[in-house]
């Protein structure tokens, strides 16, 4: 059977690819089969694995519920446990589901799975009934059966449980783990056979062309043969070809030729009259040119060009250009171009000509002089050609007059079809293929809101990015592509936030799509507004059902009806609700007057509306105003009340928030505090009911959030959690976008939204639900940042509002805050300065009209601190004869600290004493400190001290020591010499006066001196007499407590003594301990009197035994019955302990303690 070649070449192609196809289609079959049943095993190990991970989680917060009843007792944490137990049994019915599946693929571990889950369903049902076992203690508080429960559902059945599921989790990942690389391996398979089926492909395609080929090389190249013995002459030559195909047919034509020339070579000497024949042709011919040239329309010229490109004279024109310019034919083969070309032409002609000398041809536009001076336009297309061997330049010129008459008239009417575009109140706009603007009339313009410059030759797409994911653009493009038109209703966002509506009525044209747009705002604003307006009074019908109810009691006060929309509005069911109506009332004082107008009612005195508040199903509140009438039989009697209740509650809440609002304004007015007007911001928001609220500051070298306040139930969910506003995980939440895009963002859902994983945990541990950020914005620029946390999943529209105002709010008090530190701070500076001054002269009148050298000391460390700016200033007085200085005064000294202060001397070797009493100037000594300054180590990081030396005339007179606290070293203060020299100055005035005050003092005392032993005598000898005027032991240690307490004033005092063998103290004397008896034993255990005073040996004093923590049962009684301080004192017999006195006071009497203290002291020395 015979074919053509390209049926030959098609059957060796297909005889090669549809083997490979068929075997390549076979494999990539068996792949995907396996692709796909491995993917499909994955995606159930990996459905089934985030069952269990929800399962672990939920059997978790089973564990909450009872954990809580057993702590608060509270009732509400029954439902909560049912709702979470069936969240539990859902999530154990998936996971169930997932694992039927999984067994009817090939998973082996399927079994062990079962097991494991058989296991946890049956520790669940454990659980679950150990948890209705605890609810069902009613005082469960403190209750050692709850505890027990409560103990064997987590150790025996929950913990266990949640490490099987640990376990099942980690079998899913091994599976799942396998299950994707069988994917993987069938993959890389895939791409395997596919390369190496190319590979082969080429190779035996490459074989299989080399040995077809010849079928065709082989007549091509009998065909080369004979072509070149038909060439050399031999025209008997024949090609003997039988393939069939074209090349057979090429090789009869070949045959056939040379027959031909064989004949025409024969017959070639009787061509001659043939010749003769056509030369009388040829000049038939000319005549036919001749004629062809002079009766066209167009003037045609023919004139030779110079080697420079010059055109000579014209050689050749036909009777159309003799005719339109006017000349003989004469006249013009004497002149050139350049005589028949207009004068203001000659640029364009030379342009011309340059161009046509480098292509050999052109076609332009030009404008002839006629003879008698008439300006003809023509359009002249000229070529190059050689007549014997000469260059020749023809050219044809069309009179072009009446075009360009039409080209004119055209002009006109596109300028009045633009005019009347650009006078319609529609939009109209030209787009070309490329999305490019190349018209657009003014009402585009001002739809757009852009000049018409800026839109023409510029591309849609550039100018509004993200347009071609629009509805619109796809209409757009649908009628570029289809040509078929469009219409469609589109609403245009501008940048600034504002929209517009527009109908685009769109149609295809030749340069690409035609788009008439109108402005239909207005149109749509009405229908909206129709819409609205049904929405209303649809809403209206609705809120019938979500608003009100109807009600009917007796006269007995219990409900006979209820209507059915009660459930939604208050949660019971119809029946639920018909028992008496005090059942719901809250203990709201409003509920008195209901009580007042129901028993109006019922008398049959009707009532105007009245509110009250009641509980719903799930114990919030709600608040009705409620509507009712008596309604009485024929003998007038009332027989029931009937009354329409309306939940006025979202409105009662819009009244508090406005009330809270204004009075929030009317706080922050009054006080221009930052911290206090951002933590009042935070407490109003959190008063509203939000669950808490905080505003953080940004730091912008980090990029982190620092909470600056909060209100409402935080804690320490600030301390928890870390917040940033870059890309990192802790910048996606609705803080970090919200600094990022400059507008509230709700995270709604954080239990389940991914982007809230960071601070999910500590949120739920909190109950929050739901959160919203609000950036503080001042002057376009992020300063700070509002975040509210709700209880509810959602935030209402209302409340966004409501908030964005108070983070609007939030930023003009910051800003005005700010300005206002400033002022204040400018003014302090000035104020410290005058103080400076001030106090300067203060030290002088307080050394000048006191001697008492305790008080002149306090009103200089006073001064001191304030000139100074030190964290504490201290005062040491040198003792002469101990050669120490001794504590004097103090001020900013932390109250813990100063007992220590007043028992620790500075000794006159150490090095920076000795070196500023020799100096006799004030120094200052920063960080490093030297080892020296370990005096002050019992005070906690000091940096700096200002060491003021006190000289007298002969001696030492004491040091005043300004500390400066603090771990930053940077911000050790810097001290000027103005300051040095007002240390100077007050080292002067303290030195004079304390010299002075002590030479009055050493006169007093000394005149005192014999006066105060006689008095001491006089009071040591009435205790002896009262003490040995009797002989038994119990007589005289209560003796001894009872003149305690006229010596020095006090609730209690009492004696114990110590007895070692029976491990306690034995109560033996005293008053104002009603709950120890004497001769009572007190275990060591119970008191840290032991501890502290008998195995220490010091005396122990306690101020305020509220701030204690960790006190043992016996300081908790002393607490418990009103005593707040005392002091213990061992009693020693020969070096050792025997006993405690113990002398104390109640809590709310205004003592000196100091004072008290150091009667006590003399009194354990005497």
């Amino acid at each position: 059977m015979s074919f053509r070649i390209r049926t030959k070449l098609t059957i060796a192609f297909f005889g090669i690819i549809f083997p490979f196809l068929i075997i390549a289609g076979i494999i990539t079959v068996h792949n995907v089969n396996n692709i796909s049943k491995f993917a499909l095993k994955a995606e159930a190990i990996s459905e089934e694995m985030h069952s269990v991970m929800s399962l672990q989680i939920a059997l978790d917060r089973a564990l909450m519920p009872g954990n809580d009843y057993i702590i608060t007792g509270d009732k509400k944490y029954i439902d909560e446990f049912n709702n979470t137990s069936k969240n539990v049994e859902a999530l154990i019915e998936k996971a169930e589901d997932a694992l039927i599946r999984l067994k009817g693929i090939d998973t082996p571990e399927v079994k062990d799975e079962m097991e494991i889950f058989n296991d946890v369903k049956s520790a669940w049902q454990h659980i679950k009934e150990i948890s209705l076992k605890i609810f069902a203690i009613q005082n469960p508080v403190g209750s050692e059966e709850a505890a027990t429960l409560m103990e064997e559902m987590d150790y025996k059945w929950s913990y266990p449980a949640i490490e099987k599921l640990d376990r099942h989790h980690e079998i899913d990942r091994k599976e799942h783990e396998e299950a994707i690389e069988k994917v993987n391996r069938a993959w890389k398979m895939s791409w395997i056979i596919m390369i190496s089926g190319a590979m082969l492909l080429i190779a035996f395609g490459t074989s299989f062309a080399a040995f077809y080929s010849r079928m065709f090389t082989k007549p091509i190249e009998i065909i080369h043969n004979g072509a070149d013995a038909i060439a050399s002459g031999d025209f008997k030559a024949r090609l003997d070809i039988k393939t069939g195909d074209e090349l057979q047919q090429l090789a009869n034509a070949m045959n056939e030729m040379a027959a031909q020339l064989d004949s025409f070579y024969s017959n070639l000497q009787g061509m001659q009259g043939m010749v003769d024949e056509r030369t009388r042709e040829v000049q038939e011919r000319e005549e036919k040119f001749r004629l062809f040239f002079n009766s066209g329309n167009d003037a045609v010229f023919v004139h030779t060009i110079g080697a420079d490109g010059k055109p000579g004279n014209f050689i050749e024109v036909n009777e159309v250009a003799c005719k339109r310019l006017g000349y003989a034919s004469e006249e013009l083969l004497n002149m050139s171009p350049y005589d028949i070309d207009a004068s203001d032409m000659v640029e364009k002609r030379e342009v011309v000509l340059k161009g046509f000398i480098a292509n050999g041809q052109a076609l332009f536009e030009m404008v002839h002089v006629a003879k008698d001076g008439t300006r003809i336009p023509v359009e002249i297309n000229v070529r190059l050609f050689n007549l014997m061997g000469r260059p020749m330049v023809i050219s044809f010129a069309r009179d072009i007059a009446e075009r360009k008459k039409a080209e004119e008239a055209l002009r006109q009417s596109r300028a009045l079809y633009l005019n009347t575009l650009e006078s319609m109140m529609e939009g109209c706009q030209i787009i070309d293929f490329d999305w490019r603007y190349i018209y657009v009339n003014d009402a585009v313009a001002r739809h757009g809101r852009k000049a018409k410059e800026d839109l023409i030759g510029r591309k849609m797409i550039e100018l509004y990015p993200g347009i071609e994911n629009t509805e619109m653009f796809a209409a757009l493009r649908r009628c570029m592509d289809e040509r078929a038109p469009q219409r469609i209703n589109n609403e245009f966002i501008y940048p600034d936030g504002s929209k517009r509506w527009f109908e685009l009525s769109i149609q295809p044209v030749p340069d690409g799509i035609f788009i008439l747009s109108i402005d239909i705002t207005e149109r749509k604003q009405a229908e909206e507004m129709v819409k609205e307006s049904e929405e209303k009074y649809r809403r209206l019908i609705e809120n019938l059902k979500e608003r009100y109810f109807f009600y009917s009691h007796a006269a007995d006060g219990v409900f006979t009806y209820v209507s059915p929309s009660v459930t939604n509005i208050l949660g019971y069911a119809q029946e639920e609700f018909l028992t008496h109506y005090s059942e719901y009332l809250t203990d709201n004082p409003v509920n008195k007057d209901v009580v007042y107008h129901t028993e109006l009612s019922i008398k049959g005195i009707p009532q105007p509306p009245y509110l009250v508040e009641i509980f719903h199903k799930d114990r919030t509140t709600r608040w009705l105003e409620i509507t009712e009438v008596p309604v009485v039989n024929k003998k007038g009697k009332v027989i029931a009340v009937e009354g329409v209740a309306c939940d006025i509650t979202e409105k009662k809440k819009a009244e508090e928030r406005q009330k809270a609002l204004y009075e929030f304004s009317q706080r922050i007015v009054s006080n221009l505090d930052l911290d206090s007007r951002v933590k009042s911001v935070c407490q109003t928001i959190s008063e509203m009911g939000f669950k808490m609220s905080w505003i953080g500051i940004l730091k912008m070298d980090t990029k982190d959030v620092i909470p600056m306040a909060h209100g409402g139930f935080e804690e320490g969910y600030l301390s928890s959690i870390k917040v940033k506003f870059d890309d990192s995980p802790q910048g996606q939440g609705p803080t970090g976008r919200a600094i990022k895009n400059k507008r509230p963002e709700v995270q709604e859902h954080i239990q389940t939204d991914p982007r809230y994983v960071p601070w999910r945990e500590a949120a739920t541990k909190r109950g929050y639900k739901s959160s919203a950020a609000f950036p503080i914005i001042d002057d376009d620029k992020v300063i700070a940042v509002l975040n509210v946390y709700n209880t509810a999943e959602e935030f209402p529209p209302r409340d966004l509002e409501f908030l964005q105002t108070f983070a609007n709010q939030a930023a003009a008090y910051i800003r005005n805050a700010r300005l206002f530190e400033e002022v204040k701070k400018s003014s302090e500076r000035i104020k410290e300065e005058m103080e400076a001054t001030t106090h300067l002269l203060m030290i002088a009148e307080a050394t000048a009209k006191t001697t008492d050298i305790d008080k002149l000391m306090g009103q200089v460390m006073q001064c001191g601190h304030k000139i100074m700016g030190c964290d504490v200033c201290l005062s040491y007085l040198w003792d002469k004869e101990a050669r120490v200085f001794r504590p004097a005064q103090c001020y900013g000294l932390a109250r813990e600290f100063i007992p220590i202060f007043r028992t620790e001397l500075l000794d006159e070797k150490i090095e920076f004493v000795r070196k500023i009493v020799e100096g006799k100037e004030a120094a200052i000594i920063s960080q490093p400190l030297s080892p020296s300054t370990s005096a002050f180590s019992w005070l906690p990081d000091i940096n700096t001290l200002a060491v003021i030396p006190l000289i007298g005339k002969t001696q030492y007179l004491g040091l005043i020591i300004g500390t400066y606290l603090g771990t930053d070293f940077k911000s050790v203060p810097s001290f000027t010499d103005r300051d040095k020299k007002v240390m100077q100055g007050i080292s002067h005035q303290v030195s004079t006066a304390l010299e002075e005050a002590r030479l009055y003092k050493e006169t007093v005392n000394k005149s005192m001196e014999l006066s105060h032993k006689i008095e001491t005598i006089q009071v040591m000898h009435e205790i002896d007499r009262s003490i040995l005027s009797t002989l038994e032991a119990e007589d005289i240690l209560e003796t001894v407590t009872r003149l305690i307490s006229k010596v020095i004033s006090c609730d209690r005092a009492t004696i114990v003594l110590v007895d070692n063998e029976r491990q306690g103290f034995i109560y033996k004397a005293g008053f104002g301990v009603p709950f120890i008896q004497k001769g009572q034993l007190v275990p060591f255990k119970d008191t840290s009197a032991a501890e502290v005073v008998v195995k220490e040996g010091r005396i122990n004093h306690i101020s305020n035994l509220a701030e204690v923590k960790g006190l043992l049962p016996v300081e908790e009684k002393f607490l418990k019955h009103g005593f707040l301080s005392h002091i213990r004192l061992p009693l020693l017999v020969k070096g050792e302990i025997y006993g405690l006195l113990t002398v104390g006071e109640q809590k709310g009497r205004q003592r000196g303690r100091l004072k008290t203290f150091q009667h006590w002291k003399r009194l354990h020395l005497r």
